[in-house]
């Protein structure tokens, strides 16, 4: 069917964030889920860390980003609600509300950008911790 290329690009290393890890691997296995899934078995999937800042306040920005279908614009407003899904038969609508309700707990932020038939870029915002 295609070939997907994955792209990492950034430094994590130093980087602390207070989160629960196995919730963490969910968040972040929903995101790559559905972007190879929208990729549809081609394209390039990119993940990117660095400090970022969210209303002033400094902390971990992770993007992952994709070129496949992108999401219906009808949908970015709704696209964290619970049983909404762009997968129709195939989706729960369950994956991205809860990557919100996960990162939300962590005291953070998830956004979208995407670009129909161009591809998504998911923001996850993440208060950094201090190891001191």
């Amino acid at each position: 069917s295609g070939e997907v290329a994955f792209e990492r690009a950034g430094e994590t290393c130093g980087l602390v964030v207070w989160a629960d890890a196995a919730q963490l691997k969910i968040v972040f296995g929903n995101l790559i889920k559905n972007a190879l899934e929208a990729m549809e078995g081609k394209g390039v999937l990119g993940v990117r860390v660095e400090r970022g800042k969210y209303r002033s306040q400094p902390g971990i920005v992770i993007r992952v980003k994709d070129n496949g279908c992108g999401i219906d614009p009808a949908l970015l407003d709704t696209i964290f609600t619970p049983y909404v899904s762009t997968k129709g038969e195939r989706g729960t609508g369950l994956g991205l509300a809860l990557v919100h309700r996960i990162v939300a707990e962590a005291d953070g932020r998830v956004d979208v950008d995407s670009v129909e038939s161009k591809g998504a870029e998911f923001i996850v915002w993440l208060p950094e911790h201090s190891s001191t």
